[in-house]
Formats: C-alpha cells, structure tokens, sequence
C-alpha cells in the first residue's frame, strides 16, 4: 500500500483511505470517517470483524451475511448507495478515530464528488466523528447549491458499545430504505 509524506509533519507516515465505492445513480452516501487497520490492510471497507456495518446493510436491504465483499458492494451500488470517507489521509495511532491527528487529516475532495453525483439526497454519517471531520474539512468546501440531507447515525465500529446491535440496526434500517 502507498503512503503518503505529510508535509506537516516531518517525519510522520499519513496512512491513505480507500476509493469510493460508487456509481452516478448514488442516492445515499454514507460517510466514514477514516478506514481502521483492518479496512486499511484487506483494501475493503468496515472490514474489523466486529463491525456491524455490513450485518447492519444485510438487515436493511434484506440479504445474506455469507455474500462476498464484492457481492455486498454490488447490492449497495444496487441500490443506489455509495460508501466513502471524509477523510483522505491522516496519521493515527491505531484504528480510533480519536487517536486522528486533526494537523495531519487531509479531506478527500466531496465538492467534486456531489458535482459528479447529483442523484445524492441524504449522507449517513457513520459516527459523530464522521460528522464532525466533514463539518470541519467538507462543508465549507461544498457549493451553496449542493443541500443533501444530512443525518448522524449511529457508529457500526465495535468502538461504539452505548447502544446494542439490534437498536443501530433499527435505526440505520429507516434511514437506508427511507429513500427506496
């Protein structure tokens, strides 16, 4: 995997995110906010595996659990949702958002993305620091015009222990297929 030299500080890797996994009909983005290890070393997002992301979008969208990453991915496109992060790069120490250096961040560039995805009406943002990072380093950036939906859901990460499974479940459920 490459990594990136970041130019404010010296010395210091900046681990670098993962591609959107999208297509031009995207009607929802959800938004991470920066890949862990786990994600980082398969190339694959929400990859720890105690995340319930993917368990999560099986519930939601009515699939299987035993689907390939591959196969999963293609179900979202389906269905007209995108995945991807706020962030492009950052230095951190582990998998916790917290552990983000905010010096170090670097946002991908979401102004073009919703320039190129005009079918976006609502982004999930995967966790509060999701919403925070894009609040700080996205909005500013993005047109006057572009005025999706924004909703701050519940963190899938195992990180996220205040509420159980079946309560993110019900929660991302409504908002996932609200927009069906």
């Amino acid at each position: 995997m490459a990594k990136l030299r970041d130019q404010k500080t010296p010395g210091k890797s900046a681990r670098v995110g993962l591609a959107p996994i999208s297509n031009v009909d995207a009607q929802i983005l959800i938004l991470g906010s920066f890949p862990g290890i786990a994600s980082l070393d398969a190339q694959q997002y929400y990859r720890h595996p105690r995340n319930a992301f993917w368990r999560i979008c099986a519930d939601a969208l009515n699939y299987s659990q035993s689907l390939s990453y591959a196969e999963q991915c293609a179900l979202l496109l389906k269905n007209n949702i995108a995945i991807w992060d706020v962030l492009s790069s950052c230095h951190r120490k582990g998998s916790l958002d917290s552990a983000i250096e905010i010096s170090t961040a670097q946002c991908n560039d979401l102004a073009n993305f919703f320039h190129t995805h005009s079918k976006i009406q609502r982004v999930l943002f995967n966790g509060c620091a999701a919403r925070r990072f894009f609040d700080r380093f996205a909005l500013p950036a993005l047109p006057k015009n572009c005025a999706p939906q924004l909703l701050t859901m519940p963190s899938t990460s195992p990180a996220f222990a205040a509420m159980q499974f079946e309560q993110k479940s019900a929660i991302w459920r409504l908002a996932l297929r609200d927009s069906r």
